[in-house]
């Protein structure tokens, strides 16, 4: 019972910590976990997405069902079957990504390695940008990869629809307990 109660209470510090509303942040169990629930969901939400993952040197960019209206397409495809469609890494910069968001589609951050990376996180952002999520894992920062479990940040008007999508109990008690412990640690967090 007890551990539950510190469960609570730690979620209300993280998401102050945050500077997020409640219903912005849930606890899933991961982050590619919920990727997948964003993409089972998004039909009901928009047929267009665009998502860009950060990897340990830049970031791939995904492309769905994706219209180009203002966003070079034939240009990513190029340089994708260009390198045997292989993973294509770059940084997405702060004006392409504004573009991007620009556009009537859902767009999925996933920054699993935005420590390792020397980008700024843009979780902030969904509190402006109605279509963007933007997620985050344990599994590299915090070396929980074998609980996985993550978190991430919606806007209010989605959230409906990834809750239609999750599993229930698709996080266990020893990976919530284990996340929230890393959070209040701040120096174990910290990347060498």
């Amino acid at each position: 019972m007890q551990e539950a109660e510190n469960y609570i209470t730690d979620t209300k510090k993280i998401i102050k910590k945050l500077g997020l509303q409640r219903d912005k942040q849930k606890m899933l169990s991961n982050s590619g976990n919920l990727n997948a629930k964003v993409f089972e969901s998004s039909s009901s939400y928009s047929p267009d997405i665009v998502t860009v993952n950060p990897c340990q040197h830049g970031v791939e960019i995904l492309i769905s069902s994706f219209k180009e209206e203002g966003f070079p397409l034939a240009k990513v495809l190029t340089e994708l079957l260009g390198r045997g469609l292989n993973v294509v890494k770059l940084i997405i910069d702060d004006e392409t990504l504004l573009k991007i968001l620009a556009l009537p589609v859902l767009v999925v951050l996933d920054e699993a390695y935005v420590e390792f990376s020397g980008v700024e996180s843009r979780m902030g952002w969904v509190k402006k940008y109605e279509n963007l999520i933007v997620l985050r894992t344990f599994s590299k920062r915090a070396g929980l990869a074998g609980l996985r479990v993550g978190y991430g940040a919606f806007p209010l008007s989605i959230i409906e629809y990834l809750w239609r999508a999750k599993q229930p109990y698709n996080v266990s008690v020893a990976a919530e307990i284990s996340a929230c412990a890393a959070l209040k640690n701040p120096v174990y967090l910290e990347v060498p």
